[in-house]
C-alpha cells in the first residue's frame, strides 16, 4: 500500500510542476493584458504622465523619454526592501507608448502568488533567491479546496466517492520536506536574461493509510483490486495519450499549416512507436521535398516576370504614344485599337507586378521604414494612378479623408500598395457610373481606413477565401484576380500589427476596412 500511494504521489507532484511552470508565465502574461487594456482606455488621444499615473495608482511606474521602445518586455524581478533584508517578487513590464513625448512606460507589480492559481492537492511555497531556506522564505499557496489538517473529521465529505478518494494535505511546515511520503518538486521563476531568481517548492503527498478509508471497503482484497484497477486505467490512458492521441494531434496541426502554405512545419515526436515515428519522417520528408520544389519554383517565377516587365513596360509606353499620335490626326478608328492595346498591356503590368511581389514577398523579410503619412494625400496619389482606368467606365473616386485628418505613423510604401490593390479591385469589378470611396476615422488609438464600392458585391460563399493565396473565386458577379493581391495586402497589413477585413452585400456595396495603430 505504501508503495503504490508513493508511486501516486509521484505521479502527481510531476503533473503539477508542469502545471505551476505554466501558471508562471500566465500569471506574468494574464497581467500583462491587463496593462495594455488600461493604457489602450485612456480618454485622452495624447497620452501623459497624469493619466497613466492615475490609470496605475497601485503600481511603482515611472516613465522613459530618452530611449525608443519598440516592443513590449515582461519579467519577473526580484528587489531587496529598505531593511536589505526582505526580498520581495516583483512582476516588471516595460510597455511601448505611441503619439506622446512619453516613450514608454515602466511598471512594477509587486507578484501575488494566490492569482497564479495553482490547482490541486498541493502547497506552493515561494523562495526569493534559488535557495530554499527559512530566510528566503516569502509565503505559501494551497488550492482553496484542499481539505485542511485542523478540520474536525466529522466535517469532512461524508459522499461515498468523496470519502474513498479524498487526498490527504501536504505537511505544512516550511522547506524542503523530510517525511519520505511527501513527494516535492523545485519549479525555478527567472528574469529576462534566464537568471534564476525566486523558486516554487511543489509538495503533495499521502499518509500512509489515509489516501483510500472508506468505511465499506474493510477487506484488504478488495482495497487493492480498486487500486490496481484505478492504476491500470490511468496507466493506460497515459500511454495510449503519448503514444498516440498527442501525435495524431501534433500532426493534425502541422496538417493545417501546411494548408495556410507554411513548409516550414516539421514535426517531431517522444513516442517509441514505430508506426508513428515512421509517419512523422514521411511527412517531414515531404515537406522537405515539397520546400525545394517550391524555391525552385519561386526562383524561377520571379526571374521570368523580372525579365517580362521591360518589355511590356516599353510596349505599354509605345502604344500610349501612339494611341495619342492616332487621336491627334483623326484616325478614331486606329486611336480605339492602339487605346485598348494599351489598356492590355497595363492589365498585364499589374499582373506580372503582383506575381513578382507575391514571390519576393515570401522570399525576403521585407523592412518596414516608418514615417508620419499624410493619408489625404496619400489617397489623391493612389487615385491618380488609377484614373485612366477608372476614367474610361466613368467611376468616380471619391476622397473623404479630412485635410486636418491625423497623420499615419506607418510604411508608406506598404500602405500606398495595399490602398492601389484595393481601388483597382473595386474599379474592375464595378459598373460604369458607379464611385469608389474613401474615409478615414480615428477610435482612441485607432485608425480605420476605409474604402467602399456600390458594386455588385460578393457572394457570401466566396468572402472567407479572397485573402487566400491563389484564390480566384468561382462567382461571376465578382472578378477576384489572380489570387495574389488581397493575399499580399493582408500580409503587409499584419507587418504593421493591424487587420484587414471585408462586408459585403450582392448588389449593393462590397466594404474593406484597414484597421492600424494610430
Amino acid at each position: 500500500m505504501g508503495k503504490m500511494e508513493s508511486f501516486g504521489a509521484q505521479n502527481m507532484i510531476e503533473m503539477g510542476a508542469k502545471q505551476a511552470n505554466i501558471a508562471v508565465n500566465r500569471y506574468l502574461k494574464t497581467n500583462q493584458g491587463k496593462i495594455l487594456e488600461k493604457i489602450y482606455n485612456l480618454p485622452s488621444s495624447q497620452i501623459n504622465e497624469t493619466d497613466l499615473k492615475q490609470a496605475f495608482k497601485a503600481e511603482k511606474v515611472s516613465f522613459i523619454y530618452d530611449k525608443n521602445i519598440s516592443k513590449i518586455s515582461a519579467e519577473y524581478k526580484t528587489i531587496r526592501g529598505y531593511d536589505k533584508q526582505q526580498t520581495q517578487i516583483y512582476l516588471h513590464y516595460v510597455i511601448p507608448i505611441k503619439n506622446s513625448k512619453i516613450k514608454g512606460i515602466e511598471i512594477l507589480q509587486k507578484a501575488d502568488f494566490k492569482d497564479m492559481d495553482i490547482q490541486g492537492p498541493f502547497v506552493a511555497e515561494i523562495y526569493s533567491s534559488n535557495k530554499v531556506t527559512k530566510e528566503n522564505f516569502i509565503s505559501r499557496v494551497q488550492d482553496p479546496f484542499l481539505p485542511n489538517n485542523k478540520k474536525p473529521a466529522h466535517k469532512m465529505p461524508k459522499t461515498l466517492m468523496k470519502q474513498a478518494f479524498r487526498p490527504h494535505p501536504p505537511e505544512m511546515q516550511v522547506g524542503i520536506p523530510k517525511n519520505k511520503h511527501i513527494k516535492y518538486a523545485l519549479i525555478n521563476i527567472s528574469d529576462s536574461h534566464n537568471n534564476t531568481i525566486a523558486v516554487i517548492l511543489l509538495k503533495t503527498g499521502l499518509h500512509p493509510g489515509k489516501m483510500f478509508a472508506p468505511p465499506f471497503l474493510k477487506d484488504l482484497f478488495a482495497l487493492m483490486f480498486l487500486l490496481a484497477g484505478i492504476l491500470l486505467t490511468v496507466t493506460s490512458a497515459l500511454f495510449i495519450n503519448k503514444n498516440f492521441v498527442k501525435p495524431l494531434i501534433t500532426l493534425a496541426e502541422a496538417s493545417k499549416e501546411v494548408q495556410k502554405g507554411n513548409l516550414s512545419a516539421f514535426i517531431k515526436t517522444e513516442t517509441k512507436q514505430k508506426q508513428i515515428i515512421d509517419t512523422f519522417n514521411n511527412f517531414n520528408e515531404m515537406l522537405k521535398g515539397l520546400k525545394q520544389k517550391e524555391d525552385l519554383r519561386d526562383s524561377y517565377i520571379a526571374s521570368l516576370t523580372h525579365d517580362l516587365r521591360t518589355p511590356i513596360i516599353a510596349q505599354e509606353r509605345a502604344l500610349s504614344l501612339i494611341s495619342k499620335k492616332f487621336e491627334q490626326i483623326g484616325l478614331n478608328d486606329e486611336y480605339e485599337l492602339a487605346k485598348s492595346m494599351e489598356k492590355n498591356s497595363f492589365h498585364l503590368l499589374r499582373l506580372v507586378n503582383l506575381i513578382l511581389e507575391s514571390y519576393q514577398f515570401s522570399k525576403q523579410k521585407i523592412k518596414l521604414e516608418y514615417s508620419d503619412i499624410n493619408l489625404k494625400e496619400l489617397v489623391d496619389d493612389c487615385f491618380e494612378k488609377v484614373k485612366p482606368i477608372s476614367e474610361d467606365k466613368n467611376i468616380s473616386l471619391i476622397n473623404n479623408v479630412k485635410i486636418d485628418f491625423e497623420p499615419l505613423n506607418a510604411d508608406k510604401v506598404s500602405i500606398e500598395r495595399v490602398l492601389i490593390n484595393l481601388i483597382f479591385n473595386a474599379v474592375e469589378n464595378i459598373n460604369e457610373n458607379k464611385r469608389v470611396q474613401i474615409n478615414a476615422e480615428k477610435e482612441k488609438n485607432i485608425i480605420k481606413i476605409i474604402i467602399e464600392d456600390n458594386g455588385c458585391g460578393i457572394d457570401p460563399c466566396e468572402i472567407n477565401h479572397i485573402f487566400d493565396m491563389y484564390y480566384t473565386g468561382k462567382s461571376p458577379n465578382r472578378k477576384l484576380g489572380s489570387g495574389l493581391g488581397l493575399d499580399v495586402c493582408k500580409k503587409l497589413i499584419e507587418m504593421h500589427g493591424g487587420e484587414i477585413t471585408v462586408e459585403s452585400e450582392v448588389d449593393k456595396y462590397t466594404k474593406f476596412t484597414v484597421t492600424l495603430l494610430a
